[in-house]
């Protein structure tokens, strides 16, 4: 499968970063773009009065951080020669990361999972989870790298 598009959904975390170099790796591969989204999440209505100021300042405070972190993103991205864009949504992630991937015709989400377990993830399920369930393209889910654990190109030295 070739991309010509590669979405790649980020929280900002380590596990988010392992799958942002997975992207970047695609997309060189391929020579396709990316396009980063960032989803900005509204807190509880029970919470937050959404037409309140609080509301308003705490949403704006969000996106200003998310700018300036997909920029630092963008900056990688265009070093390793990869076409890059980014993009700040509001809303629930699974369902805005989906909707993207519909509108802007994704071949491929790369995104992080921190592979719950227990009941927490019995109960909530993962982002990843539900995006693969609502993507209309296929999603590689990038799991966090094991402390301890040797990286790939150090397997493959030691062989």
């Amino acid at each position: 499968m070739t991309c010509r598009l590669i979405i790649h959904p980020t929280d900002f975390t380590l596990t988010s970063d392992a799958a942002f170099r997975q992207a970047i790796a695609i997309a060189q591969r391929d020579g396709a773009s990316l396009l980063v989204v960032h989803v900005v999440e509204p807190p509880s209505p029970m919470l937050v009065d959404r037409s309140s100021v609080h509301y308003r300042e705490l949403m704006a405070s969000q996106r200003v951080r998310a700018r300036a972190i997909l920029e630092k993103m963008m900056v990688r991205a265009k070093e390793a020669r990869i076409s890059a864009t980014d993009v700040v949504l509001e809303g629930a992630p699974p369902e805005e990361i989906a909707r993207l991937a519909r509108k802007r015709h994704a071949d491929l989400i790369v995104m992080a999972t921190r592979g719950r377990v227990g009941l927490k993830g019995m109960i909530m399920g993962s982002t990843a989870e539900r995006v693969i369930g609502r993507a209309p393209c296929p999603v590689l889910a990038v799991r966090p790298e094991r402390r301890g654990a040797a990286s790939p190109r150090a397997r493959a030295a030691a062989r």
